[in-house]
């Protein structure tokens, strides 16, 4: 009977993915726990298997008692956890390829049938298991690695046209700070969603730094987000001029992390705008 509760797994499979949703886990953590109970579940079954074969073939075998002596099943004292332990050693010991001692005279096509079949499943699922580990790895350091290769290539452009190297780390320092030692395209992936989606990541990210400014709390809300949704992003490195004295500006700029100095037209430090 409990081989019929087999065809439940897909509803089971459908449960887990759900829990794995509303628990907010990330793909590498779903797949490694996946990975863990898929293996439980396979050793619990192939112990199973193991077990109730010889099991099964001692009432028709004529050398029932080798057999059956071997895995501990003719002892009436044995307790089924000394039982499944034993079946469970061996069976790991078939997966992993390293089989159990068998004598020359004792030889029984059942149990060789079983142990070929048994060692050639393991060894299957064992490879199923280390590629999807292998996978998982190299999915969870692909943007770093993909990072690296752009920058080693950026490097490599610097070094041939030899740039200076106060711009040289300059270059490094603004890479560093835009995407923290990961490579991702931003364009593709605004590119992926709707116009209302950007609107409303935009509202997430700069609501409180356009509210907390004065001048724009007592403003009706559409105005507001008005100019929420026409902000753009504008990184800017130490040194750097956003603005110059004289020049016609027809923007506003806001503050959202760092420190702005303002100089006279001397270049004497008046004040200093931070965030």
């Amino acid at each position: 009977m409990f081989m019929f509760k087999l065809a439940r797994l897909p509803s089971l499979r459908q449960k887990w993915l759900e829990m794995f949703q509303q628990l907010r886990f990330s793909y590498v953590a779903s797949v490694a726990i996946a990975v863990v109970v898929r293996a439980l579940l396979f050793f619990h079954w192939m112990t199973y298997i193991h077990y109730q074969v010889p099991a099964f073939f001692s009432h028709y075998y004529n050398r029932d008692s080798v057999w059956a002596k071997r895995f501990h099943m003719p002892i009436p004292s044995e307790a089924i956890f000394q039982v499944y332990t034993t079946s469970l050693y061996w069976v790991c010991g078939l997966c992993v390829g390293a089989g159990y001692f068998i004598p020359v005279d004792d030889y029984i096509i059942p149990d060789l049938l079983l142990s070929s079949t048994i060692g050639i499943i393991g060894l299957l699922f064992l490879i199923y298991s280390f590629t999807t580990l292998l996978r998982l790895f190299i999915y969870g350091q692909h943007e770093k690695y993909l990072y690296n290769g752009r920058l080693k290539d950026l490097e490599e452009y610097m070094k041939l046209k030899r740039i200076p190297k106060s711009l040289y780390r300059k270059v490094l320092l603004f890479l560093n700070y835009k995407f923290h030692g990961t490579y991702f395209n931003e364009e593709a992936i605004l590119n992926t969603i709707n116009e209302q989606i950007k609107q409303d990541i935009n509202m997430h990210f700069c609501k409180k730094l356009v509210t907390n400014i004065p001048i724009f709390q007592d403003m009706p809300v559409a105005f507001v987000n008005t100019i929420i949704f026409n902000l753009t992003h504008a990184l800017y490195m130490p040194g750097e001029i956003v603005v110059s004295c004289g020049e016609n500006v027809n923007c506003l700029y806001m503050i959202s992390s760092g420190t702005v100095s303002i100089l006279n037209s001397v270049g004497k430090e008046v004040c200093l705008c931070s965030h």
